[in-house]
């Protein structure tokens, strides 16, 4: 093109989205297993799930001869609704109007290939958010708990303990993403955002740039979140409860019902401490056909753990009949593993596990709420466009910059927290 402008830039970018809503999302397990499909009616805020929560039990013996027999009182059904809500995660990024004139004069496709640059980024940062919130939301460990703190002037860094480091997760999120350090309830970096700059797996350890002093800012026992998805006085959380947290409920309140009053209400935990193996697994779905859950069960697991298993694996069948001169192939591209009542429980990899964790739980149980997956545009103009027809890339008033914005609402409920338990204590 000659020359840019707004109606050529935004087509551009429309033509671009349009394609991008064909490709892959990043990290993208639990959302796959467990796909949006907006049917859940929504009650004002929040969404009304009905739970079973108590069978039938208005029993009468009448022995061999059918005599008449006055009926036992009755002991009715339960059936509940839990009370979900939908969380809001907006995204956005600015673009100097510049740069698209300075991309005209290499024609359209130099503003095509920009803007997919950029739009792809953040399909993909909101994704990693949507998952992160699916799996770690309003958990107690946040994103990791701090095991020490160093201070290089510029930078600090943070040592996260062993049973609260998932490399993955500050892979995923990435140089630039903004983190909180709270103390129990209290925000402790009141200064500034703790800005993560860099990531050393083998020390388990990330560094961050920080405000203000920094023994002030964080310390030994913090817990680390992404910025703003905990208010400064801890009291209000800003995402959605996710499954670990449903499935480690067993005595308090989750979605608003009480394990005092609904004992089927509860989830399962167990502290492993030892290397997880088929016998382990083996024990703790036990525990799970205790509760009369037979239905195929999902055992997710972050990558150390499932090195174990495919060593377990390997060894198991390192003396066989299966030799053979050709080419040899070794390694495991799927696993399960097959147990009475439950037949195969799917073994899936999901590296933002810490690496001490485990969670087993019935897919078929979860159910997500909420008004839209992933979609670029502000979130009330996701359907009707802005002014000019285009919701993707928008005119920041008064600046010569455009915005685009990536936007989802959803929250995630396992109906029968019964047929989940959670793992910890895991050890390599």
């Amino acid at each position: 093109m000659s020359s840019a402008s707004w109606s050529t830039g935004k087509g551009a970018a429309k033509r671009v989205y349009d394609e991008l809503q064909k490709l892959q999302p990043y990290r993208k397990i639990l959302r796959d297993r467990v796909p949006f499909k907006g049917d859940m009616k929504r009650i004002g805020e929040s969404f009304q799930v009905p739970a079973l929560l108590a069978q039938p039990n208005g029993a009468t013996y009448i022995g061999a001869n059918p005599t008449d027999t006055s009926l036992l009182a009755g002991q009715p059904m339960k059936v509940a609704q839990a009370i979900a809500y939908s969380y809001e995660f907006d995204l956005h990024e600015y673009t100097p109007w510049a740069v698209f004139e300075r991309q005209s004069a290499s024609g359209e496709a130099a503003v095509d290939s920009y803007l997919g640059l950029m739009q792809m980024a953040m399909e993909r940062s909101a994704s990693v958010r949507a998952e992160l919130s699916y799996l770690r939301g309003q958990n107690a460990s946040g994103l990791g708990i701090v095991s020490s703190v160093t201070d290089h002037t510029t930078y600090a860094t943070i040592v996260f303990t062993d049973a609260t480091w998932a490399e993955a997760i500050w892979w995923s999120l990435g140089p630039g993403a903004t983190l909180d350090s709270f103390t129990t309830t209290t925000k402790n970096n009141a200064t500034a955002a703790l800005v993560l700059i860099g990531i050393s797996p083998s020390a388990k350890s990330i560094d961050v740039t920080y405000g203000g002093t920094l023994g002030s800012e964080i310390a030994a026992g913090d817990i680390i979140y992404a910025e703003g998805a905990l208010a400064t006085g801890g009291a209000t959380a800003y995402e959605m409860p996710g499954l670990i947290v449903q499935a480690a409920n067993v005595s308090g309140t989750s979605l608003g019902l009480a394990v005092s009053d609904c004992p089927n209400w509860a989830g399962n935990t167990f502290s492993v401490g030892g290397v997880m193996t088929t016998d382990a697994i083996e024990f703790y779905i036990g525990r799970l056909r205790n509760r009369m859950v037979d239905e195929t069960l999902t055992a997710y697991m972050p990558d150390l753990t499932w090195r174990d298993f495919s060593s377990q694996l390997s060894a198991l069948r390192f003396l066989d009949d299966s030799y053979s001169s050709g080419t040899q192939q070794t390694g495991q591209s799927e696993m399960a593993y097959n147990t009475k009542r439950m037949k195969k429980v799917e073994f899936e990899l999901h590296s933002f596990l810490f690496d001490s964790e485990m969670l087993i739980q019935s897919d078929k149980a979860c159910k997500v709420v909420g008004s839209r997956d992933v979609k670029y545009g502000l979130p009330s103009r996701v359907i009707g466009g802005n002014s000019d027809g285009q919701g993707d890339l928008l005119q920041v008033t008064g600046k010569n910059s455009a915005e685009t914005f990536a936007s989802w609402d959803l929250g995630i409920v396992n109906r029968r927290p019964s047929t989940a338990v959670y793992l910890s204590g895991i050890t390599h």
